[in-house]
């Protein structure tokens, strides 16, 4: 890639930044006043900000992203002081923001991206097509202004504009989710785009957990609230994941459609949830495609699927 010495991943400034970024989004999710969390948030970003400018990358790492340049066949390679750059190929058109280590970003969410692609492929036997716009936020302040969305939920996609916003890729890999979120959010995207935005968000939310291996994050929230029940009604989950307005309910709402998924994965195969997915694509109703494809009235999938052992 053509990047010198200037720019650079000190991660132990990044680490540090990063957990005052986080520690600033936490300590006012408690119900706190507003004002002071948005400020508390707004202080920890700049800090970041200012981290990101100084250091260097070694020869090892660019030569790395060189070697991920030439194996994602990258065709597109730019970078703005203002804006930040772009990384692209025939199917993805990703964009990081400005700063000294944030190609390094850039290029590790491209690379989940590329795998999730492959895993989605095998999963349906097609690709979701079209290109895919992707924009990772430089920090949580801008992630919530462009999103309207909280620190609780990793993304905003757009079927129709086949657009993912991301939260601060950085952000995610401290958290120990980049990993996780990113495909997530390619897979949850890919199901809109062949199912026509038709699949339920219970479904829809449900398999591209599965597709991501979310589970132990769900499970490990689970940890935050002992003894409480966690199963709800289909319609709540699908109400809760909708509005996203409620970091417990949205969190048991994806607990509940992710163990549906993987109950109805058990008991019928990978094979016939694909099916469903592309019955919706072809203009199919949802409880028209569900009962095609798994031989079963929809009520009865979904009250089988709902029967699941909550583990903890």
């Amino acid at each position: 890639m053509r990047r010198n010495n200037r720019f650079a991943w000190n991660t132990l400034a990044i680490s540090i930044a990063v957990g005052l970024l986080m520690s600033a989004l936490l300590t006012g999710c408690g119900g706190g006043e507003e004002n002071a969390r948005r400020e508390r948030e707004r202080l920890a970003t700049e800090k970041l900000a200012e981290q990101n400018k100084g250091g260097s990358l070694s020869e090892e790492v660019l030569d790395s992203l060189r070697v991920m340049k030439e194996r994602f066949r990258i065709t597109k390679d730019e970078y703005w002081e203002k804006q930040g750059g772009v990384l692209a190929n025939d199917f993805f058109e990703l964009w990081y923001p400005p700063g000294a280590v944030t190609v390094s970003h850039g290029m590790f969410a491209f690379q989940q991206l590329v795998n999730a692609r492959s895993r989605f492929f095998r999963f349906f036997g097609k690709d979701p097509g079209d290109h895919l716009n992707v924009v990772c936020e430089a920090t949580m302040v801008s992630f919530g202004d462009n999103t309207g969305l909280d620190w609780w939920v990793y993304y905003q996609y757009k079927v129709d504009k086949s657009e993912i916003v991301f939260q601060p890729i950085d952000v995610l890999y401290q958290r120990n989710l980049a990993d996780v979120a990113v495909p997530r959010g390619y897979h949850q995207w890919g199901i809109g785009r062949l199912s026509g935005d038709r699949a339920p968000r219970w479904f829809s939310d449900g398999l591209s957990s599965m597709m991501s291996d979310e589970e132990w994050f769900l499970d490990n929230f689970l940890t935050e609230f002992p003894g409480e029940d966690v199963k709800m009604s289909i319609g709540d989950i699908d109400s809760a994941l909708k509005k996203k307005n409620d970091r417990k309910v949205y969190r048991f709402a994806l607990y509940n459609s992710y163990r549906m998924v993987r109950r109805i994965a058990a008991a019928h195969g990978q094979e016939k949830m694909a099916e469903a997915v592309l019955l919706m694509g072809s203009g199919q109703k949802p409880k028209k495609a569900f009962e095609s494809a798994f031989g079963l009235p929809y009520d009865e999938l979904v009250a089988y699927a709902m029967d699941f052992k909550v583990n903890r």
